[in-house]
């Protein structure tokens, strides 16, 4: 039964790390091709560049617009193979122990959680926000449009990040487990799912309308979740159980 096992989790893992090396060479591949296609047209062109590019490939700036979306996945693939690699390696087979935080109470601790939580979320917020605000109104700092979408795009990261970190520490503060934070990751894991991920391609506004919304509703979703941290810890116990 190990064996077989044992079998089953190089299977699974020989699949996960082939199609997380499919992803990183496609996204890889796709900015080293743009980028190299702007400068061609720049060391040819001259100062007309961005027209006779726009001309033949389309906007410059939904260009780069796919440049951001494919730096977000290539942060989002790594982070996902970090967390897995964890999970997969329980803590006690280390030889080291681990140097964590103490706490002097178990306030301590949520008040802790609850102050990273905060910083994240709100950080996180305002970062989508300004992107937001930067797309649809600007924000007159740039004077190209495309610039200010970049601009924007990487703001707009920051922030989700930001949201994901802050609800991560908040589940800590409720005592939950911080999985719950791979909701709001949903619009990309659907970008690896064969078949469905053709919804973004037949409507590709869902996309980046979807990468909005879910920070907001993981943060609804947390917000409401109970706070076990006040329960009993043998009510605690038995739902564990």
């Amino acid at each position: 039964m190990r064996g077989f096992a044992a079998f089953n989790f190089l299977k699974v893992a020989l699949s996960l790390g082939l199609l997380a090396f499919a992803g990183l060479a496609a996204f890889v591949g796709f900015i080293w091709n743009e980028i190299s296609r702007e400068v061609g047209y720049y060391h040819h062109y001259g100062g007309a560049w961005k027209t006779e590019y726009e001309s033949v490939f389309g906007s410059l700036g939904a260009a780069r617009g796919r440049i951001g979306v494919c730096l977000f996945g290539i942060v989002f693939i790594i982070a996902m193979l970090v967390w897995i690699g964890k999970l997969s390696v329980p803590g006690n087979q280390s030889p080291k122990k681990k140097t964590r935080r103490r706490f002097g109470s178990n306030i301590e601790r949520i008040v802790y959680y609850r102050r990273n939580a905060l910083i994240g979320v709100v950080v996180g917020l305002l970062g989508i926000a300004i992107a937001v605000f930067s797309i649809l109104f600007g924000t007159m700092i740039f004077a190209d449009r495309e610039n200010e979408v970049v601009f924007a795009l990487f703001v707009f990261v920051i922030g989700y990040v930001g949201v994901i970190c802050g609800c991560y520490w908040w589940t800590k503060a409720k005592d939950w487990n911080d999985g719950l934070v791979v909701i709001g990751l949903l619009p990309l894991v659907i970008l690896f799912i064969p078949y469905v991920r053709l919804i973004f391609v037949a409507a590709p506004s869902l996309l980046p309308i979807s990468m909005v919304l879910m920070p907001i509703i993981l943060i609804v979703i947390v917000s409401l979740l109970p706070d076990k941290s006040e329960w009993p810890a043998r009510k605690r116990w038995r739902l564990k159980q």
